[in-house]
């Protein structure tokens, strides 16, 4: 069975398909959008189109006033297979971007993508992002969902109840198969340390119910040079926890709902004041 949405599914107003679809070496697909913008994906992966979507059309992350134009620092947490990354190049091209995505398989096709910008200054890490450094975690892994991809699995339960209503059950069992994966963790303020940052124009968070383990991992004489955050929260008490925390450090934040993920997912938008 392959991972296609039903033929009665209906796409958000606006929805952009890949206008070409090519098979790539290591069994991966290479999506080319209209006007052009490249990526790699896993094979039978409608989840790149989405977040595509999510972050090309829509501009989920700019938003609220956010924006990396002129940024000489981003840093992005649960890279999944690039695009924000791209996004910020392509937006910022002076950049330094170091980006995060615990999961070997997915970090694979992390690094063809940024292969693809032909750039410099892009740092990545195949390691998670938690409160505990040079720790091991275990995440579940969704194969044909990868940007679900978990330390916290009984987070999709909901998530999975919804998709078996809107894509029918075995499509939503098919796309739900997991597999375990035991990744490395780091600690944000290790990291920020290591690499002798003093100063970050945004950050972007989207880690699958470990937002606050990810604050967590960030000490008090750091919390100063962040200037923009924004943080994909799946849960209502997770966006109220992640919004406590950053108002706690000084910034202003707003709230938004995310374009297409079942269930309660939402953006906190944050300004350092």
């Amino acid at each position: 069975m392959n991972n296609k949405m039903p033929s009665n599914f209906a796409y958000p107003p606006g929805y952009v398909h890949p206008e070409l679809v090519e098979d790539a070496p290591n069994h991966l697909q290479k999506l080319t959008f209209p006007g052009g913008f490249a990526c790699y994906a896993p094979p039978n992966c409608e989840e790149v189109a989405l977040i595509y979507n999510e972050i090309m059309v829509n501009q989920e992350y700019f938003q609220k006033g956010l924006s990396v134009l002129g940024a000489g620092c981003v840093i992005d947490i649960g890279a999944n297979v690039g695009i924000f990354t791209m996004a910020v190049k392509l937006k910022a091209p002076q950049a330094a971007v170091y980006a995060f995505e615990p999961i070997q398989d997915t970090f694979q096709v992390l690094e063809q993508n940024v292969r693809l910008l032909g750039g410099s200054d892009i740092h990545l890490y195949n390691v998670a992002i938690g409160s505990q450094d040079h720790d091991e975690k275990t995440f579940t892994f969704f194969p044909y969902m990868p940007g679900n991809s978990t330390a916290i699995p009984a987070l999709k339960d909901q998530q999975k109840s919804v998709m078996d209503q809107i894509f029918g059950k075995e499509l939503s069992d098919f796309l739900n198969q997991t597999e375990t994966r035991i990744v490395q963790v780091r600690t944000l303020s290790s990291v920020i340390r290591e690499q002798g940052i003093t100063s970050v124009d945004f950050l972007k968070i989207d880690v699958e119910g470990g937002e606050i383990s990810v604050l967590d991992g960030i000490e008090e004489m750091h919390w100063t040079i962040f200037k923009q955050v924004a943080v994909e929260t799946h849960t209502s008490q997770l966006r109220e926890q992640v919004s406590h925390i950053l108002v706690q450090h000084g910034f202003e934040t707003v709230t938004d709902l995310g374009l297409s993920s079942p269930g309660e997912n939402s953006i906190v938008y944050a300004h350092a004041t």
